[in-house]
């Protein structure tokens, strides 16, 4: 077993891990929170009742009794402190330190190199690259509170002008200056306008050397149909993500030589996988308030979403082009 994630997954830890996540899920819904304490959670029958998440009743037992204790503390978060729960401090997307260390080191930045990151959330992979490489890098983000919280943290860790964080509209987005890196996360997908958008990014990125990196849903036309598609779809509104091809051919047209064209599904899935199993064991420990339980909800409910279209034609594909 020579595959690194191989190994993780056949680890029987993880796999335990993955096992009370799948169980939460399968009975996950926003009236069972409504009504059932976290410790009790498990699929539904028919009766109405909760199933036991485990068959062994001793185990089952352990369970109830570490979760009903009086050493959990209650949790109250609102939906952005929920998710970097899930990611991680600073981060709203899925991957560990080793996952983003694999998108810094091939990119070869310096202190002397500025990167512009178009959809930084809290900046936490922008201090990231600033804290390992030296380089300026200049986030936005769509979402006027994960913007002002980046900042913040920015500044908080001494990075206020090397990371920044800031508010911006892609449809009004123009290039006012020109970047060695522009990096993009999981956001092509949403951009309704994408020739105009495409432009724009295009024309952030240096001629003669400049990089572009991104990581984006594909959906090919004939997955379309499929119910786990359509049910993914009906959360994520609006959202239009391209074919492979169509993808590739936007950015040679552009100018660009798109030497990487790489499928991450199974990887960018186990990343999911493990960060929301770990969510659960601090959800076992952790009481979550009335009005955090909510956003655990639709959280859990969009990435579960995503998740099974991943497993059901949704491919997750990373790119890398130089500008010519």
């Amino acid at each position: 077993m020579s595959n690194p994630l191989e190994k993780i997954l056949a680890n029987p830890t993880m796999q335990a891990r993955l096992l009370r996540l799948k169980v939460m899920l399968v009975g996950l819904a926003i009236d069972f929170w409504k009504d059932t304490p976290f410790s009790q959670m498990g699929r539904r029958t028919s009766s109405g009742t909760v199933a036991a998440s485990s068959p062994s009743s001793g185990n089952t037992q352990k369970a109830e009794d570490k979760t009903n204790s009086d050493s959990r503390k209650p949790w109250f978060a609102d939906r952005i402190q929920v998710v970097e729960k899930m990611w991680g401090e600073g981060n709203v997307f899925p991957g560990g330190e080793n996952y983003l260390d694999d998108l810094i080191v091939p990119l070869g930045l310096n202190k002397e190199m500025s990167v512009l990151d178009l959809n930084a959330g809290l900046g936490g992979f922008a201090r990231k690259i600033t804290s390992e490489t030296g380089a300026y890098v200049t986030g936005l983000e769509t979402n006027q509170v994960l913007a002002s919280r980046g900042m913040v943290m920015s500044i908080a860790a001494g990075k206020g002008k090397q990371a920044s964080v800031e508010a911006y509209d892609p449809d009004a987005y123009k290039a006012e200056r020109q970047y060695d890196c522009v990096f993009v996360r999981e956001f092509f997908y949403r951009i309704i306008g994408k020739e105009k958008f495409f432009k724009a990014v295009a024309n952030s990125v240096k001629a003669g050397g400049g990089q572009l990196v991104f990581m984006d849903y594909i959906l090919e036309d004939r997955d379309k149909e499929n119910p786990a598609i359509k049910k993914w779809l009906e959360a994520e509104k609006k959202v239009t993500p391209l074919p492979f091809i169509d993808m590739v051919k936007e950015w040679k047209k552009l100018g660009f030589d798109m030497r990487v064209a790489e499928d991450q599904t199974t990887l960018y899935r186990s990343e999911i996988l493990k960060g929301l199993a770990s969510f659960v064991e601090f959800l076992a420990l952790n009481v979550p308030g009335p009005d955090t339980k909510p956003s655990i909800v639709r959280e859990i409910d969009l990435w579960a979403r995503r998740v099974a279209a991943l497993e059901n034609g949704l491919r997750y594909c990373r790119f890398y082009g130089i500008k010519h």
